[in-house]
């Protein structure tokens, strides 16, 4: 993850509410910073069947809040999730 940082790789935001990245391609709950240069306090952690990439709230930059597994959440989005690929 550094090293996409570090390379300040644009993020490509597809027609299909997808972003791609270094060859990844992700759907996000969010909008993107124009580049990967823009992310300086980040936090990559494994959950469940993938990852989570947290990142600062916009009102204080310089800190990742600690983390509080959304259970529910996760199941509403899953559960969403898995109902549109049938």
């Amino acid at each position: 993850m550094k090293r996409i940082v570090a390379a300040k790789m644009p993020f490509i935001t597809n027609s299909d509410s997808t972003v791609t990245l270094d060859g990844y391609t992700a759907q996000l709950a969010t909008q993107t910073v124009p580049n990967s240069g823009y992310i300086e306090y980040f936090e990559v952690r494994k959950y469940r069947r993938g990852v989570l990439v947290r990142f600062p709230h916009p009102n204080n930059p310089n800190y990742i809040p600690e983390y509080i597994d959304e259970i529910k959440l996760y199941e509403g989005v899953w559960r969403s999730y898995s109902l549109g690929q049938s």
